[in-house]
């Protein structure tokens, strides 16, 4: 048939393809079209990124040649403030290294990371360091810059950090300090980062609790993560020291939602309540204000000889004279406790949970307090209870631990005339060293009441612990005041404690011996007794 014979002549003249060569054909050919897009896609990246480029070189170009006007034109236009060029480093580098403060911190504001590394391993802090341009530092160390990352090595030393470095320059913090450096300096020389150096010093704020540790905060950081709460605590802090009804009043009014409303509400109404300690009351009524308060006892005015009356004791005892407590006060019958002390912990009136030293806690006197920590505490229970308590004088002191006696101990005549165990808790006859004899059956500190009160119905006025009083340390009497008041000059690093504590000798028990310390010294026999002013 004449169509069978065309169909076989088109065989004939082509060739027939297997399968699997028509899939190699279309593999190649697929391949070739991939070839070409991809070609075109990378052209297309090649000039879409030509922009970037020339503006990265655009700004390293800027930078170095500290050309403000084009750098400011170059982070206009979006350029990467983070890219770097041939020798791996970037635009903030090379600004810090030139000293260029004023391209320093438009590249910071415009997001320039300071803790990008260069090829060596230096930082832009490492390098503002190095050339010590504390401007430069401090705005790094603002951005966020880390002091502790590693440098570069040289002549094969390990790697220092930019605080390593510093202290080099700068010496230790306090040095620093000294020599006027900034905070940002300082967090850098202690090896933290801005933040940390912030979360540090509002801990430190909060701790002290003081207008001025607020202030001295809030200068430091005014644009700080803490500052809502500082100038919280800061207004609070004025009120406390103000403390009145009014004061309270306006620090809940500027700060309804503040985190001290309930405290400052709680100190107002103790302010309006009427105190059961008044100067209507009768000698030798004890009062405890508050639950957790001390037991206090109302002492009668009077006169009475201060010092060495007996010729026993050191010039600075001498010389002896006439000191008038013109009115009624109110002491605590025993020395501050442990449990007392805790409450004030535990409210955030007092710092340090103290030491106990295993001797025992709740009625044993509060040791290992300093001064400073005994006016915490004073001021703590000024604010709890309303009324003003404070520290004795040492005048006020000497008179109620006589309680009208002019002998060297309060006991002399009752059963001895010398020092006497079965009377007080001291140590041995030379000193330093805790003794258990007689009705002293504690070689450390004894419970506080243990043994017989004197004439004014006060517990423990010789032995068992040091009490700090509010004056200044003066080597004699020469000038002292005469109307009770605290001697409130003279060496004032150091504060007068008497009284005698668990390891001191017979010597050191007497009425007259007075002690002295370091404000800030917490030693095993220091403790507290605290005083009272009478309000009508």
């Amino acid at each position: 048939m004449k169509g069978t014979n065309d169909m076989k002549g088109i065989s004939n003249d082509m060739p027939v393809l297997r399968s699997d060569e028509r899939l190699g054909r279309l593999t190649q050919e697929v391949r070739f079209l991939l070839r070409r897009t991809v070609g075109l896609v990378l052209v297309v990246a090649v000039m879409a990124a030509i922009p970037a480029v020339a503006q990265s070189l655009a700004l390293h170009r800027a930078v170095q040649a500290g050309d403000i006007k084009g750098l400011s034109r170059m982070l206009a236009t979006g350029a990467d403030v983070n890219v770097r060029d041939n020798r791996g480093r970037t635009a903030l580098m090379y600004a810090v290294d030139k000293g260029y403060v004023l391209l320093v911190e438009p590249l910071l504001q415009a997001q320039a990371d300071p803790n990008l590394r260069a090829p060596d391993g230096a930082t832009a802090l490492y390098i503002a360091v190095v050339h010590g341009h504390s401007e430069i530092i401090t705005l790094l160390m603002k951005a966020g810059a880390d002091p502790t990352i590693k440098g570069p090595k040289i002549k094969g030393i390990k790697g220092r950090t930019a605080t390593e470095v510093a202290q080099a320059h700068y010496s230790d913090p306090e040095a620093a300090r000294e020599k006027g450096e900034n905070d940002a300096v300082i967090a850098m020389l202690k090896g933290q980062t801005w933040e940390q150096y912030e979360e540090v010093a509002f801990a430190h704020a909060r701790s002290q609790g003081t207008p001025e540790a607020y202030a001295s905060f809030l200068k430091a950081f005014p644009h700080g993560r803490h500052v809502d709460e500082a100038r919280d605590g800061e207004a609070f802090a004025r009120a406390d020291s103000l403390w009145t009804v009014e004061a309270y009043a306006e620090y809940m009014a500027a700060h309804p939602s503040g985190r001290h409303v309930e405290k400052a509400r709680r100190r107002q109404a103790a302010l309006k309540k009427e105190s059961s300690l008044t100067a209507a009351l009768p000698v030798g009524t004890t009062v405890r204000e508050c639950a957790e308060c001390p037991e206090m006892v109302v002492v009668p005015a009077g006169r009475f000889r201060m010092g060495d009356l007996n010729g026993a004791g050191a010039s600075n005892e001498r010389p002896v004279h006439e000191v008038t407590i013109a009115a009624p006060f109110a002491v605590g019958r025993y020395e501050v406790t442990f449990a007392e002390w805790d409450v004030c912990v535990d409210g955030g009136g007092c710092r340090y949970r103290l030491n106990d030293q295993g001797w025992g806690r709740e009625n044993r006197p509060v040791l290992n307090i300093s001064w400073n920590d005994a006016k915490q505490y004073v001021h703590w229970l000024s604010r709890e209870v309303g009324k003003p308590y404070r520290l004795l004088s040492e005048a006020e002191w000497e008179y109620v631990a006589r309680a009208g006696t002019t002998t060297k101990y309060w006991w002399a005549g009752w059963l001895s005339d010398e020092a006497d165990h079965d009377y007080a808790n001291y140590g041995t006859d030379k000193c330093c060293k805790g003794l258990a004899a007689g009705a002293d059956r504690w070689v450390n500190t004894s419970p506080v009441g243990s043994f017989k009160p004197n004439a004014f119905g006060l517990f423990d006025t010789a032995g068992n612990v040091w009490e700090w009083v509010e004056d200044c340390w003066n080597d004699s009497y020469e000038g002292a005041p005469v109307d009770g008041s605290a001697w409130t000059s003279g060496n004032c690093g150091l504060r007068v404690m008497r009284g005698g504590s668990w390891s001191i000798n017979p010597w050191d028990l007497r009425s007259a011996v007075r002690g002295w310390n370091d404000t800030g010294d917490r030693g095993d026999g220091n403790g507290v007794r605290v005083a009272r002013t009478l309000t009508p």
